[in-house]
């Protein structure tokens, strides 16, 4: 389970690579990408991330988001980065672009504030304790005919 906590952002800038710091306990969700207000250039720009593989050592790099001026100027995102993994984000092309989201706190997992649905209390749903208007005793409704209606329903 997550709770975000504050809004993030980040500046990227053509040719700096940048490492995410994120706050101690916290993870990041990043949710979108998306140019400065101001363009230099009307080429694709392209948003890159780079991991370190836990198993070779080796970094990996991928492409996150490819933004074109005038078609595609943003991108939604669903990456979360959590405490202690090595990210850093590398923009390729001549446009800044802004990376956002939130700063989230995500609940270790066993630890008691840890969502468990064993723990619900089922006994505070049972439906025969709601009142309902649908349990009606047939002998209790008062027999009403609309004039233009007579005889159209039957008992």
């Amino acid at each position: 389970m997550s709770t975000a906590l504050a809004f993030w952002a980040q500046k990227l800038e053509p040719g700096k690579k940048i490492r995410l710091e994120q706050p101690a306990e916290l993870a990041i969700k990043i949710t979108g990408v998306t140019f400065d207000e101001t363009l230099v250039n009307n080429e694709r720009t392209s948003v890159k991330a780079h991991v370190k593989d836990e198993e070779s050592d080796k970094p990996v790099s991928f492409v996150l988001a490819n933004l074109i001026p005038g078609k595609i100027e943003s991108q939604l995102l669903d990456l979360i980065v959590v405490e202690g993994e090595e990210i850093e984000f590398e923009v390729i092309g001549k446009n800044t672009v802004y990376l956002s989201g939130n700063l989230i706190y995500q609940v270790p997992p066993g630890s008691d504030d840890e969502f468990d649905e064993d723990d619900d209390d089922e006994d505070s749903y049972l439906l025969q304790d709601v009142g309902s208007d649908v349990e009606i005793n047939p002998d209790e409704l008062m027999d009403v005919e609309d004039e233009g209606d007579s005889g159209r329903f039957e008992d």
